[in-house]
């Protein structure tokens, strides 16, 4: 399972298994979380920068070297949640 943590002053995107072992972290240096949506078949993880209103995405195998914005915070949109289903994708 994957899950945003911004308790502390260095949010995160982490994983673990479902039984909550295995927990690592899986993304850092982001701002705020405000969603989070997993495309299986690419094999991406998508989440919404709230503090920075824009929206990123990563690989699932090799996320920090994967790691891009889709949305930029220049296009006057503020994004609080995305969703992925098959091939469309909203926010």
């Amino acid at each position: 399972m994957y899950f945003a943590m911004s308790q502390d002053d260095r949010p995160t995107i982490e994983k673990a298994a479902l039984d909550g072992t295995k927990r690592s972290t899986f993304i850092s240096q982001i701002g705020q979380v405000g969603g989070l949506a997993i495309d299986y078949r690419e094999s991406y993880i998508y989440w919404s920068d709230i503090a920075s209103s824009l929206i990123e995405r990563a690989k699932l195998e090799n996320p920090m070297s994967s790691r891009e914005t889709i949305l930029p915070n220049n296009m006057g949109y503020h994004p609080i949640a995305v969703a992925h289903y098959e091939v469309r994708f909203k926010f």
